[in-house]
């Protein structure tokens, strides 16, 4: 069963991993002056934290996951800027899923019970990242995940996800969502002002609705471009 999905990611949070990151970070090999290391401490070394602790949204041994959006409706999943964990927002996109393949179940005519839940068909772009974000940090919250969802290792376009991203530009290339919807005359779902970039600030600062509202447009971006290319290919949708 299709399901159309997008994750946003946040940065770490933990106190230990920020000092241990703050720590790492260090003036570039070519200044070596005393006074020149103590005024790149000063005017750089906030800068330069910052953009290290924000990197670490791509990684799921250290970010969580501040929002979901499945189905066509959209579905939007978040969590509360308060709170630090992604396991609640976790358990409630899994058993929303479930409950939505649950119901996509056949119904036997002899006794009226479900037969079988259908297999979830994830479909986004550059979903390999969210598939495998959203299983690494199943694993690191002990949330148990009722439906199959490939580890990364397993994830692969056109067999168990749709990759609009690697449909277009091949294994191993990249294009931004923005500039595939672009090419294809498509509105840019980034050009209300909120990119994945900052869509963690808007989080934090309470603009939840603009955070929402800006996921919904991926996901729309993302349904519509997936069935242009099943229209180019000749498929049926």
């Amino acid at each position: 069963m299709r399901l159309f999905i997008d994750i946003e990611t946040a940065p770490t949070t933990d106190p230990a991993t920020i000092a241990e990151i703050e720590s790492g970070v260090n003036p570039p090999g070519n200044i070596s002056k005393a006074e020149s290391i103590a005024a790149w401490e000063r005017d750089k070394k906030p800068a330069a934290v910052a953009e290290a602790i924000n990197r670490t949204a791509l990684d799921a041994s250290m970010g969580g996951t501040i929002i979901a959006i499945d189905d066509y409706d959209p579905i939007i999943l978040d969590r509360e800027p308060s709170d630090d964990s992604d396991a609640a927002l976790l358990r409630n996109a899994f058993s929303h899923i479930n409950d939505i393949l649950t119901d996509a179940a056949p119904i036997s005519p002899t006794d009226g019970e479900r037969l079988f839940k259908p297999e979830p068909f994830f479909i986004g772009h550059n979903v390999s990242f969210d598939l495998g974000f959203i299983w690494r940090r199943a694993v690191m919250t002990g949330v148990r995940i009722p439906f199959d969802l490939p580890a990364p290792s397993d994830i692969r376009h056109g067999k168990n996800c749709f990759c609009t991203m690697q449909a277009w530009a091949g294994y191993g290339n990249r294009i931004s969502l923005s500039k595939l919807a672009r090419a294809l005359h498509l509105p840019d779902p980034k050009a209300e002002g909120v990119t994945g970039a900052n869509a963690w600030q808007h989080w934090r600062d309470g603009n939840l609705d603009a955070v929402r509202e800006y996921c919904a447009r991926d996901v729309a971006t993302a349904r519509r471009i997936y069935f242009l290319m099943l229209g180019a290919n000749g498929r049926a949708a």
